[in-house]
């Protein structure tokens, strides 16, 4: 993993954040009884430090129209492709639905 992944969360109890997806802010060598841990940074504002072993990394999509990025963005994003952002062929329909 590295800085700017997009990663998710394992489920676990005791964790915040449990199946949300946030980006690597930064990484830390393994100290004491600590493993490796990242710093993750949510939609909400909120930064946590988590053992890299308590996070995985996100699948992201392939725009079918352009093979971008695009289904990873925000949907006002200035980066989507004008057929996804107006899914001009219907590719997206089925998924939506």
């Amino acid at each position: 993993m590295k800085v700017g992944n997009l990663v998710q969360v394992n489920p676990n109890k005791f964790h915040y954040g449990d199946g949300m997806m946030g980006i690597i802010t930064e990484l830390f060598p393994a100290v004491n009884d600590w493993k490796e841990t990242a710093m993750v940074f949510f939609p909400n504002g909120k930064h946590v430090e988590y053992e890299l072993v308590d996070l995985k990394k996100a699948e992201e999509k392939e725009c079918h129209y352009c093979g971008g990025n695009c289904p990873n963005e925000p949907e006002d994003s200035e980066y989507l492709c004008d057929g996804f952002a107006g899914d001009i062929d219907g590719l997206y329909a089925e998924e939506t639905n």
